[in-house]
Parts: structure tokens; sequence; C-alpha cells
């Protein structure tokens, strides 16, 4: 089934959308987002934590998946299986990860055998350098010394359900999606495929479709508008074909 996701940044001061990883702009209570999605149908909602109190984070948490009528992936220090089954028993079908898996690629197998293949996400973020795309690390907003294409070599499906590439230079900018990004997508095999950054139209998602993606998650387009990116939570509607691929 084809998917489009919206991608939610929640911290101690609630839910947020970012451009390129840096200036943020508020969205307002994260149960009134969701609740909104809700509304709206949305196929999938993926959250990312930020913030530094852990007591906050799981009482929103459960909150969040006690209101969601749609599957929940989580993102946020995900370090160990004992992580993955915290969130997962809050109510949360996926966990996602990418530092942990940069630091220790073996944590996808450690984390897969208690809580499933399936259950499992590897998001990777990229940056374009005019010859390839190396790997971006969030924690230190820099390199962090990989390429993509030597990820993807010592990658295996065996223990990730889903892969997702995230462009750094598009992310919020709404401004098209990177179609050279996609492509490297395609290429794979035996995985669920993810893209995330520069969605600006429904084209965008019918072109990423279209070109074997997945999931398209997206942040600025579906919660902001115009462009003084005021915030307004939307969802396009798409023909029900595509819940038959």
């Amino acid at each position: 089934m084809k998917r489009l996701v919206p991608s939610l940044l929640l911290d101690d001061t609630g839910a947020w959308v970012t451009r390129q990883f840096n200036k943020r702009v508020y969205l307002g209570e994260p149960s009134n987002v969701v609740r909104m999605f809700n509304e709206m149908m949305a196929d999938e909602l993926s959250i990312t934590w930020v913030g530094g109190d852990q007591d906050l984070r799981n009482k929103t948490l459960a909150t969040i998946s006690s209101q969601a009528s749609m599957p929940l992936t989580f993102s946020g220090n995900i370090a160990s299986p004992f992580d993955a089954l915290q969130i997962m028993k809050m109510g949360f079908e996926r966990v996602c990860i990418t530092s942990a898996y940069l630091q220790n690629p073996t944590i996808a197998s450690e984390i897969s055998g208690h809580i499933g293949r399936s259950s499992v996400v590897l998001k990777i973020p990229v940056r374009s350098d005019g010859r390839g795309w190396q790997v971006w690390s969030w924690q230190r907003s820099r390199p962090s010394g990989l390429t993509l294409e030597t990820l993807l070599r010592g990658f295996s499906s065996e223990h990730v359900g889903e892969i997702v590439l995230v462009s750094v230079d598009k992310n919020g900018m709404r401004s098209g999606i990177d179609k050279s990004l996609s492509r490297v997508l395609g290429q794979l095999k035996g995985v669920q495929k993810g893209y995330e950054g520069g969605v600006s139209s429904e084209q965008d998602v019918a072109d990423l479709w279209g070109a074997g993606v997945d999931a398209v998650y997206s942040t600025s387009y579906l919660m902001l508008f115009g462009q003084f990116e005021a915030p307004l939570i939307d969802y396009p509607t798409f023909g029900h074909e595509r819940y038959l691929e």
C-alpha cells in the first residue's frame, strides 16, 4: 500500500516542523495535531521526540497512542531492544533508528529480534556533495564520514522493514522532491522504501509513488500554508487505487 505520512517533531513545549533541521515553526499542542490528522484519515503518523524530559515524553506518547486512529512510528534515542519495547508497550507500531545504526549496524538485528523486522524503520539523512550522497549526522550537525553508497552496500533488509532516505537540504523547504534520491530508493529490493524532503504538491507525492517509493514522509507540505508559513493542517485525498497495490 502506498502511504502519505505526516512527520512531526515534538519536544517539551509542543509540536513543530523544521526547515533543513534548523529553523522551527510551532504547530501547537500535539494532541490537537493528532486529532486533526485523525479527522482527515491520515495513513500513518511519524513522531520524533527531541525534548529532554523523559517523563513528559512518556506521558505525551501515551496520550497520542490513545487518541490516534492510524499506525504510529516513533524515533528519538532508540538505542537498544529495551528502548524499542518501551515504545511498543505505549501503543506504537514501529520504531525508527538512525544514530544508533550509524554507530553500530548490528542494532537493527538486536531490535528486530525482539519486536520483529516489520516494526523496525531505518531513517538515513543525506546531503549531496556534488559527486554523491553523504550520510548526515543529526547529533553533530555535520557529515558522518560515511557515504550513502557505502551504507547501502552493507545494508541488509533481513532486519529492517523499511528504509527512509531524507534530503537534509530539502527538509521543510517545499521546493520540490529530489528525483535523483528517489531513483536511489527505487533500486533497493526486499524492503519498504520511504522518502522525505521537499514535497510541495500532490504531483510530487504521485511522482514518488510512481517511482517505486512506498511511503512519502512530509512535514511543511501538510502543516504550513503560504509564503509566511502559517500553521495549517491539511491532508490531500487520493484515488483509492493506491490502496490496491
